[in-house]
């Protein structure tokens, strides 16, 4: 885990699983709909919708991290780390 950018990687041994295969920022274009994935205020699978606004924002200052995607997707406390 890395808390500093708010993942982990978890092992899991189960039969019959199938591997998903993660994007990346390259594809993604100002003004596709997103969807932001998580767990947020303790609710369980919860989706919100929104559009990306820029890609590689920088300047941001946040935690030395740049090459943001920005977006508009609500994102609420419990819900860092979801898939968007």
């Amino acid at each position: 885990r890395d808390a500093a950018t708010d993942v982990a990687v978890l092992s899991v041994k189960a039969p019959n699983l199938q591997a998903i295969h993660f994007g990346g920022a390259s594809p993604i274009e100002v003004g596709d709909i997103v969807i932001a994935i998580g767990t947020p205020l303790g609710l369980d699978a919860t989706a919100t919708m929104g559009m990306v606004s820029s890609i590689y924002r920088s300047t941001v200052n946040y935690r030395r991290y740049e090459g943001f995607i920005q977006h508009d997707a609500s994102v609420n406390p419990g819900n860092s780390g979801g898939a968007l």
